[in-house]
């Protein structure tokens, strides 16, 4: 049985559950984190919001690159095995009907699709269906925040029988004042993990390895560290529902 994160970008997963995952590897399970946007960016036709994003990641050339070796390092900081799918990021996805951007400014990210993207979503489900074993355990987000593509995949949930368990996406859960904000079902069951210093040291130093991310959020490393120790004895921190 393997435990796997669905992580819609090359950092969610390790961000939001980097403490868990070092305690699950600790015990002996067998981890996995599976990254879904993560292609490199079209060599043409990108967008103004999206070259502004590239300059903000400090990357002129294929960021993506950059994100993926992040991640491979953080996962081999964590001594957890990773995939990455290779799908595009929202930022770089466009409407089949007309061809027009999916996100053309930063409130983009978090409002609802103009159009169901249905034919990515059947390409998605069929690669998972080739790798997952009946006995894997998924972890999707919960998709707090409402951004895009974490709320694609957690509707990732709707097509596969695996036993599944949700986890709330950091740092959007940093603003979360309550638990009625993450509008859970009501059969919805908390599984929080208490940390050592040693996880929590884990969780701060895999997410530090996404160096090209930490600008969008903090402006330090040690501001981004200092935000996952508060964040992880909060009311959501450190926490998995499963429903």
């Amino acid at each position: 049985m393997r435990y796997i994160y669905f992580s819609p970008h090359l950092d969610d997963a390790v961000f939001s559950c980097g403490g868990i995952i070092a305690q699950q590897v600790g015990q002996g399970k067998s981890v996995e984190v599976w990254s879904f946007f993560t292609a490199d960016p079209p060599q043409s036709d990108l967008t103004p919001f999206a070259r502004i994003l590239h300059k903000r990641w400090g990357k002129s050339g294929n960021p993506y690159q950059v994100r993926r070796k992040e991640d491979m390092e953080a996962c081999t900081l964590l001594s957890v095995n990773f995939r990455h799918y290779g799908f595009l990021d929202c930022i770089y996805r466009r409407y089949p009907s007309n061809k027009t951007p999916v996100v053309k400014k930063t409130a983009d990210l978090f409002k609802p699709v103009r159009e169901k993207e249905t034919e990515l979503i059947a390409i998605i489900t069929h690669s998972l269906k080739r790798h997952l074993h009946l006995e894997d355990v998924i972890f999707l987000p919960l998709g707090v925040g409402s951004h895009i593509d974490h709320l694609l995949v957690r509707n990732l949930a709707g097509y596969l029988i695996n036993e599944k368990l949700y986890y709330p996406d950091y740092p959007y859960a940093a603003k979360v004042k309550s638990i009625d904000d993450l509008e859970l079902p009501q059969d919805a069951i908390a599984h929080h993990y208490l940390l050592t210093d040693s996880e929590l040291k884990f969780w701060q130093n895999s997410a530090e390895c996404y160096q090209s991310q930490v600008s969008s959020f903090w402006k330090t490393a040690e501001d981004m560290k200092a935000d996952i120790s508060h964040y992880a004895s909060s009311l959501v921190g450190s926490t998995i529902w499963s429903f």
